[in-house]
């Protein structure tokens, strides 16, 4: 937890407000005696309150069925991803790392059952 923690986390995108204010300082350092006093429980459950946010937020994406902008449930607009990326200009991986590969599953039939 310490390690993940050191690199100032909460989640994938570093949006959790709600962690943030009970394991980390103002600076943004773990604080590690709140963090040996949280059982695992308190550690990783959101309040009751951005629970049934963040549930709101699922259904909406669920019942639009749109995952235009991803299928992680935000309360709020991020702010530490970029929200736009000109691929003109933008850095991007050289060619050696890019891929086309096609990763769907072959579901025909082979001959078997």
């Amino acid at each position: 937890m310490f390690t993940a923690c050191k690199h100032s986390c909460t989640e994938e995108y570093r949006e959790n407000t709600e962690i943030r204010a009970r394991f980390f300082d103002a600076a943004g350092r773990v604080d590690e005696d709140a963090v040996r006093a949280a059982d695992v429980y308190t550690l990783i459950t959101p309040s009751r309150k951005r629970a049934l946010a963040l549930n709101k937020t699922y259904l909406t994406i669920v019942r639009e069925q749109s995952y235009l902008y991803g299928r992680d449930a935000n309360i709020e607009p991020m702010q530490k991803v970029y929200h736009h990326v000109n691929f003109i200009i933008g850095p991007t991986f050289g060619p050696t790392y890019r891929y086309q590969t096609d990763i769907r599953l072959d579901w025909k039939p082979t001959g078997g059952r």
